[in-house]
C-alpha cells in the first residue's frame, strides 16, 4: 500500500509512456470514500480517498495485475486530448446538458489520447471517466482483495491523522 499521490505519479508515468487503451472509473463506497480505478492492459490500480474538506483529501492506493479486468466494449478510452478553441466555444454554447455531453464526447473521441509531453494546445480535454453507481460489485477476486486492503489502510490513516474530525461522526 502506498500513498494516493505516489500511485497517481506511477499512473501518470505509465500513461505518458503509452496513452492508448486506458480506462478510468470513479465511484463512492458505502463509507463515502472516493474510489478511483484505472486500468491499462492487465494492470489495475485503485486509489481510495477520504475528502477532508473541499481542498484536501487523504488517500491510499495500490496496483495488482489481473486478467479479469473490468471491461465493457461501450466504455470509451480515457486520456488527455487536445481541443481547439473553436470546438471548445462550440461545446460551451450548447445549452442542453445532454447535447453538450454528447458533443463533448464526440469531439473528445475524434482525437487519440496523447502523452503529456506532446500536448501543445491551449485547451485539453481529460476523460472520459466513468461514474459508476455499482459500488465495486464487478470486481474480480484479486481486485476485491486489493480493495479490502485499501479499506483497512485508509481507515488506519484516517484514525491516525484525523481523530478530531472522525470523532464528530461517532
Amino acid at each position: 500500500m502506498r500513498t494516493a499521490e505516489s500511485v497517481k505519479k506511477e499512473i501518470a508515468k505509465k500513461y505518458n509512456k503509452d496513452p492508448e487503451g486506458w480506462k478510468a472509473w470513479v465511484m463512492k463506497d458505502p463509507q463515502h470514500n472516493i474510489n478511483w480505478i484505472f486500468r491499462h492492459d492487465q494492470n489495475f490500480w485503485m486509489i481510495k480517498e477520504f475528502v477532508v474538506n473541499p481542498y484536501q483529501t487523504i488517500g491510499i492506493g495500490g496496483r495488482t495485475k489481473d486478467n479479469n479486468i473490468l471491461e465493457n466494449p461501450s466504455y470509451l478510452s480515457f486520456g488527455l486530448r487536445p481541443i481547439s478553441e473553436r470546438a471548445l466555444i462550440e461545446i460551451l454554447e450548447i445549452e442542453d446538458p445532454q447535447l453538450r455531453a454528447l458533443k463533448t464526447a464526440k469531439i473528445m473521441m475524434a482525437n487519440p489520447p496523447l502523452p503529456f509531453d506532446r500536448l501543445q494546445e491551449d485547451y485539453i480535454l481529460q476523460g472520459p471517466i466513468i461514474l459508476s453507481p455499482r459500488n465495486l460489485e464487478d470486481l474480480s477476486y484479486k481486485q476485491r482483495m486489493l480493495q479490502r486492503k485499501l479499506d483497512t489502510e485508509l481507515n488506519r490513516l484516517k484514525n491516525r491523522t484525523l481523530p478530531h474530525i472522525l470523532g464528530m461522526f461517532t
